[in-house]
């Protein structure tokens, strides 16, 4: 019975702790690209579906796009050149309940060009 405290690892530990930063670092790497990209680019929107639809009701988005097959909408309010990102939940509905609006606002700014 040895149980000395000098006594070396085994060779399955140390080998474990000689792979373990080759695993550890590029994961890391992933995790940590991975969330710069979530938060480059476009601010996702923490506002609800019905703040959004007041917004084009209000006149208070001053361009924007959706992509009909994600449901992912971008926009930017009058006023502010922050590029907004919002996850429309049902495209239909949402197109239903700003088609209206859009198409007004559309045709005061083609008779505003005319002038």
């Amino acid at each position: 019975m040895n149980n000395s405290p000098n006594k070396a690892p085994s060779p399955k530990k140390n080998r474990i702790f000689t792979i373990l930063p080759y695993i550890l670092i590029p994961l890391m790497m992933v995790v940590g690209i991975a969330i710069a990209s979530q938060q480059s680019g476009n601010r996702s929107s923490e506002a609800k579906y019905y703040q959004i639809v007041q917004y084009f009701d209000k006149d208070q988005i001053s361009e924007f796009s959706l992509n009909l097959t994600s449901g992912t909408l971008k926009y930017k309010l009058k006023g502010d050149d922050t590029k907004w990102q919002y996850k429309v939940p049902n495209v239909s509905v949402f197109v239903d309940d700003v088609n209206e609006t859009v198409r007004e606002h559309n045709k005061n700014a083609k008779s505003d060009d005319d002038m």
